[in-house]
């Protein structure tokens, strides 16, 4: 399993130099774009799409080969046939790129400024074990996807698409909380600021939801579409919506900020568990 297999894929000079051979999907259409024109470009002689319910879920048109089994019959079958898992070259390369790709990354992430991509990997991992991580969809789901690191016990993890993708993800978080468990909400704050009744109610229950706010005053996510290099749309007003908000004196909510990495975790310590909702 490689923890940084989108980074490595985004360089396709590495990345089309190792082609797979043979692809075994498992699931739903993959969601990465990285993958989906590496399989594209790279063209493997077998692709076979795991399908047991018969769903075509194969959304790229990528798939050479379905099988109408379920993973386990499919895999008890190739170990009884004396299937061959051992390590190869290929396997070694992808391997040996992912580890060196995760020691720069973390170096990066842990020595520098408290970036966006910092806080979704500290939020995930200073969730406890037996807690509940939810995550707010555009930036926040894609830079936990992206930048959060393999744990040995995982807690929960929920997430909720609303009307507008963003709508009532704070109301969800807390109604998770609600079953006892301590949860950690990691969200942006155009999100907040779509349910900040939601957020204003918990505070008012005594809701035990620790909620980590990415404040970058507007939707970043935008910045990342062909849109942002029109001169003649004004991208702020339309797309990137700044809006100014303070934070820090909504009712019954303790706010607090954190400029660097050790801030968050020494922050999120003290919050998780603690009756209260904590921003």
């Amino acid at each position: 399993m490689l923890e940084n297999a989108d980074h490595l894929l985004k360089h396709a000079s590495f990345a089309d130099a190792n082609p797979p051979d043979v692809v075994v999907r498992i699931g739903n259409s993959p969601t990465s774009k990285s993958l989906r024109l590496w399989l594209e470009r790279t063209k493997p002689a077998h692709h076979l799409v795991v399908d047991p319910d018969e769903r075509w879920n194969d959304a790229t048109f990528l798939g050479g080969t379905v099988v109408r089994q379920t993973v386990l019959d499919l895999f008890s079958a190739q170990s009884e046939s004396g299937f061959d898992r051992g390590a190869t070259g290929w396997t070694n390369t992808w391997t040996s790129a992912d580890a060196r790709a995760g020691e720069v990354i973390g170096t990066e992430l842990d020595s520098g400024p408290l970036l966006e991509a910092a806080v979704a990997r500290l939020s995930y991992a200073n969730t406890p074990d037996h807690g509940v991580f939810y995550v707010s969809n555009s930036m926040p789901v894609r830079d936990l996807d992206s930048f959060a690191t393999r744990r040995a016990a995982v807690p929960l993890a929920l997430g909720n698409r609303g009307a507008s993708g963003i709508d009532g993800v704070v109301s969800s978080a807390a109604g998770a909380a609600r079953t006892g468990r301590p949860v950690v909400l990691l969200i942006g704050d155009i999100a907040t600021l779509h349910d900040i009744g939601g957020l204003i109610d918990a505070a008012r229950r005594d809701i035990d939801l620790t909620i980590v706010m990415v404040n970058n005053n507007g939707g970043g996510i935008f910045s990342f579409l062909p849109i942002a290099s029109h001169d003649d749309v004004n991208f702020d007003e339309i797309f990137h919506t700044p809006h100014g908000t303070v934070y820090d004196s909504l009712p019954g909510v303790r706010h607090q900020l954190a400029a660097t990495g050790a801030e968050l975790t020494e922050l999120m310590a003290s919050a998780v568990g603690t009756v209260g909702t904590d921003l």
